[in-house]
């Protein structure tokens, strides 16, 4: 979440006097702008260039929310994961090594290595490193999502 506030001398104060529903809705439109630009470039990142996409749910489960107001905050934002890439998450975040069991306590777990089928009642896995597509995406643009938001603000201000 970016959280911003108009701060400045009182001639930029007394600029945007007046004006707060035509700022709300330039600064709405920027960030729809904004999260179609970090959703292109989070696609990107999963396209090959930091993970190899087996069934591309990750790169399709990624999009972005367009941007509403209500009582003066604007919300809006890209989402990964869901529906058929749950797990965009761990991903994301990473995981401890952890072990892995059959939903049924009775059950053993099935899957291939190198070519033959193998059964187990449990397996260590070693855990996930952290690929941050999103808050990397996110930390890379974070410049270039201040000036945009600032043209906004900047333009409004200069309106009549």
């Amino acid at each position: 979440m970016i959280k911003t506030s108009v701060v400045g001398t009182e001639a930029v104060q007394r600029l945007l006097a007046g004006k707060s529903t035509q700022l709300a809705d330039a600064l709405r439109r920027k960030i729809d702008v904004v999260n179609i630009m970090l959703q292109s470039k989070i696609q990107g990142k999963l396209n090959n260039q930091l993970l190899r996409s087996h069934s591309g749910h990750l790169i399709q489960s990624v999009h972005y929310t367009p941007a509403t107001v209500s009582g003066g905050i604007i919300k809006g934002g890209v989402q990964a994961g869901g529906g058929v890439a749950p797990y965009a998450r761990f991903l994301e975040e990473g995981t401890q090594p952890h072990a892995i069991r059959p939903k049924s306590p009775s059950g053993v777990l099935s899957f291939d290595v190198g070519g033959k089928q193998v059964f187990a009642k449990y397996v260590n896995h070693p855990g996930t490193r952290a690929y941050r597509f999103m808050i990397g995406t996110f930390e890379e643009n974070q410049l270039l999502i201040h000036r945009e938001m600032q043209k906004a603000v900047d333009e409004v201000a200069q309106s009549k």
